[in-house]
């Protein structure tokens, strides 16, 4: 079963919060295909469409706003395990 990567939520927040794949790709230091494998990965394994694709740009789908509620939740959860089990002291 593909599951839901760390990657792939990190990559669709980077995409959300700077508004393009280029900019995440640049931010996240990826190429700008392996950060649209990893957002269409994503997509693929929610069974759902996160962004309209315009000559505009990316826009959040219904979907993509609320899968954006449970990514911050994924990563706030994500930097709770490092901080507090990871690496404990600092």
């Amino acid at each position: 079963m593909n599951r839901i990567s760390l990657d792939q939520i990190a990559a669709f927040l980077a995409v959300v919060r700077l508004g393009s794949v280029s900019k995440a790709a640049e931010m996240l230091l990826l190429t700008q295909p392996a950060v649209t494998s990893r957002v269409k990965n994503l997509e693929e394994r929610l069974g759902k469409g996160l962004f309209d694709r315009t000559t505009a740009g990316l826009k959040l789908t219904k979907d993509g706003e609320m899968f954006l509620k449970y990514a911050e939740r994924f990563e706030h959860l994500s930097e709770l395990v490092e901080r507090n089990i990871v690496d404990p002291k600092g």
